[in-house]
């Protein structure tokens, strides 16, 4: 692995630990963080700056999943790219199994949004669907898991709606200029996407559904609190910012 590859799971993890500030898993990113960075005799601070300065004009987000529950995860970035005119790319394990690494293609404002929710979103989905499970009475590992994943799938598909009517509805206000600007910057990404699969010579296939049990209260629990998620500043850029 190059400098340049830890050097991006540096600035991944001192993200996710101020996406996490205050929680035990932000403490555990930063620490991981401060490791690495001391392995491989980089500055913690000056992969921060460089990482901003060239994120100025990214197109592509090399991400990594911690932690348990990581398809959950996966749909729950998909769903956020996919609101906000990005692609999402992952490539599977010769078992089959997903990968835990991908990359996000976008234009650079909706990049950045996707990589400014996502940490702060998947934090909330985990603790969400934890604290759920814990007072609904599951009653094994199974049962847990069910309840989880139930609760996250509605999460996840909430906070898709969510983004997207934001956008439709701030396009709308600005001007037919601005749905146009949003169908563009879909396509662009859809290109920056297929010119890195065709580069590094890989084949596209489309992602498969896992069939899994449902639990129609979990889900429609997390469906509700995924409605109720504070996206701050995170809507679609002004015109000005469009027509750029």
């Amino acid at each position: 692995m190059s400098l340049d590859k830890y050097r991006n799971r540096i600035k991944n993890l001192l993200d996710r630990a101020a996406a996490c500030e205050g929680t035990p898993e932000g403490d555990l990113c930063r620490v991981k963080a401060f490791e690495l960075a001391a392995k491989y005799a980089l500055d913690p601070d000056d992969v921060r700056k460089q990482a901003d300065a060239d994120s100025a004009g990214q197109t592509a987000w090399e991400w990594e999943l911690t932690g348990s529950y990581k398809p959950q995860q996966r749909e729950l970035l998909a769903h956020i790219a996919s609101a906000l005119h990005c692609r999402v790319l992952y490539e599977r394990s010769g078992t089959g199994r997903h990968n835990s690494f991908g990359l996000v293609f976008g234009v650079p404002r909706h990049l950045e949004r996707v990589k400014m929710l996502f940490p702060m979103l998947n934090l909330h989905m985990s603790a969400g669907s934890t604290k759920y499970a814990a007072n609904h009475g599951a009653r094994d590992a199974a049962h847990t898991k069910r309840l989880k994943t139930s609760w996250m799938m509605g999460f996840s598909k909430s906070v898709f709606d969510l983004l997207e009517q934001a956008d439709q509805d701030t396009a709308s206000q600005v001007g037919q200029g601005a749905e146009v600007a949003l169908l563009d910057d879909a396509s662009a990404a859809e290109k920056l996407m297929h010119d890195y699969v065709h580069e590094a010579g890989l084949v596209l296939r489309n992602g498969r559904q896992n069939s899994r049990a449902v639990d129609p209260e979990a889900m429609h629990a997390g469906s509700e609190e995924g409605r109720r998620v504070d996206l701050g500043n995170s809507r679609l850029p002004q015109r000005k910012e469009l027509s750029a």
